[in-house]
């Protein structure tokens, strides 16, 4: 076992406070701009298995149009 990189962004510092859980919103935004960042790295069937199940998830209110809005979103990161 190696000790903790202090230089290491994704280790937190230990300077003896507990830090706070983030909330699944907080890791769920994380998720969706790391997926957003590796879009075009995903196979075509990849990227349309995530387009189809983002209308269908569990435990959220559908959103109407939500495929749409996503390649919109997809489009305008592509320009940038």
């Amino acid at each position: 076992m190696t000790a903790p990189d202090e230089n290491d962004p994704s280790e937190p510092p230990d300077d003896g406070a507990e830090q706070a859980r983030p909330s699944d919103e907080q890791v769920l935004a994380h998720l969706g701009g790391a997926v957003l960042l590796c879009w075009n790295e995903l196979s075509f069937q990849c990227q349309n298995r995530i387009l189809a199940q983002a209308s269908d998830v569990i435990g959220l209110t559908p959103l109407p149009g939500a495929r749409n809005e996503i390649v919109k979103l997809l489009l305008r990161h592509a320009k940038t």
